[in-house]
């Protein structure tokens, strides 16, 4: 390793004291672990910040699902205490300047915690260890207009609270004609991503432990090592305890439900030989079992729930399985040509569907009001889809045919 590389420990949204949500029925054998998870995922983080002997470790998202509880509000005190004793620093430089002073007002907010603010500090500086030997680290707010102007002495890391889904290469902290930073980092994603454009990299470490099954995958920490030259490294960290999986499996005519188990006990074998971190101690397994309304007319989520717990139970070793299966009717690959939209309720609860679908396979998070409830889309965007005919979307599909059967029905 480079003698002058920095070393940095980043983390995303931390949830502490949030609720797992979307879970299958608990057992007692669980319920500890599930009721502590993110506070678990936490302390892997500063685990994992000692044994890597960094120097800071940068915090970009909300540290809480709201206002601090003082449980979690004390374990965060104590940790970011436990860190800066071993020299090493934390930077709190995510979207929710509120929760500081929510921890501040609780007398929960160690005194040397550096606070990135957009319209007060929007600078904070890492001295060189080696004084002359390294480059100063500073972490610079680019969200304002105008951030170029700081003085930049050292490497830039950037930090956003924008998603970088609208970024495009003539925005100024990847445009080539402005001093790009290295790294920058957003607290605008619950899953991570990580792109590069031109010579900065765009980083977003996503939630230290996925709070709802809408977020499927592993939840890490990321280490970071940034050289003298503005060379950027990543490397996950694993801290989730709980991993939410997502399995698909389409259906056929007439299937029994022993043919239906059969298929989702292959699954799970597959499932036991891919790579599993080291820090999970249960996997919460979210089965979408798909297909016609008549394939789909005899099973029920909860039945088909019941009987993978007692069969598919014990698939991974040393680490529990909780399943849970929705069942989902659809039609595949037609317009809605011809359909009649006029009902009010109808479109409103299609909107909903729409947005479930897309949120759990897009990780959007941004929820806008309807007349019946909340969507993750914009409402007047898929207002205008449907009444072009334009929306031929699987959720669209599966939510007409069965909205519509259910009031012939009815």
């Amino acid at each position: 390793m480079h003698a002058s590389a920095r070393r940095l420990l980043i983390a995303g949204h931390l949830h502490l004291d949030g609720v797992l949500r979307g879970l299958p029925g608990q057992s007692d054998a669980h319920q500890d672990l599930l009721r502590d998870a993110p506070l678990a995922a936490f302390e892997a983080l500063v685990e994992a910040a000692l044994e890597r002997e960094v120097e800071a470790v940068l915090l970009t998202g909300s540290l809480f699902d709201g206002e601090p509880t003082i449980r979690g509000a004390a374990l965060f005190r104590d940790a970011v205490e436990a860190l800066q004793e071993e020299g090493v620093a934390v930077v709190y430089c995510g979207p929710r300047p509120d929760q500081i002073h929510s921890l501040i007002a609780a007398r929960c907010c160690p005194e040397s915690l550096e606070v990135l603010e957009q319209n007060r500090h929007r600078r904070i500086v890492l001295a060189a260890s080696n004084g002359e030997t390294d480059r100063e680290l500073e972490i610079v707010s680019v969200d304002q207009p105008g951030y170029e102007s700081l003085q930049h002495s050292g490497l830039t890391i950037g930090v956003t609270r924008n998603a970088f889904g609208h970024i495009t290469p003539e925005h100024p902290f990847v445009d080539e004609n402005h001093a790009a930073c290295p790294l920058v980092l957003s607290s605008g994603h619950e899953t991570p991503f990580t792109q590069r454009v031109r010579n900065t990299m765009l980083h977003a470490p996503g939630s230290l432990q996925a709070v709802a099954p809408v977020f499927p995958g592993t939840r890490s920490a990321t280490f970071c090592r940034i050289d003298a030259d503005g060379t950027v490294d990543l490397t996950p960290v694993t801290t989730a305890p709980v991993l939410f999986l997502q399995q698909e499996l389409n259906l056929h005519e007439a299937e029994a439900l022993d043919s239906i188990l059969s298929r989702c006990d292959e699954a799970c074998e597959l499932l036991a030989l891919e790579s599993v971190p080291a820090a999970t101690q249960l996997c919460i397994v979210n089965w979408y079992l798909r297909g016609t309304c008549s394939t789909v007319a005899e099973w029920s989520s909860e039945s088909i729930s019941s009987e993978m717990q007692t069969l598919l139970g014990d698939k991974l070793d040393s680490i529990s399985l909780l399943h849970q299966a929705t069942v989902v009717p659809q039609l595949m690959g037609a317009h809605l040509d011809g359909e009649d939209l006029s009902d009010e309720a109808i479109e409103d609860e299609l909107l909903r569907l729409v947005s479930e679908q897309v949120a759990a396979e897009a990780g959007q998070t941004h929820v806008y009001e309807t007349s019946k409830g909340r969507t993750t889309l914009p409402f007047d965007e898929l207002r205008r889809q449907i009444d072009s005919r334009e929306l031929c979307h699987r959720a669209a599909e599966l939510g007409l045919r069965a909205l519509k059967e259910q009031k012939k029905a009815s």
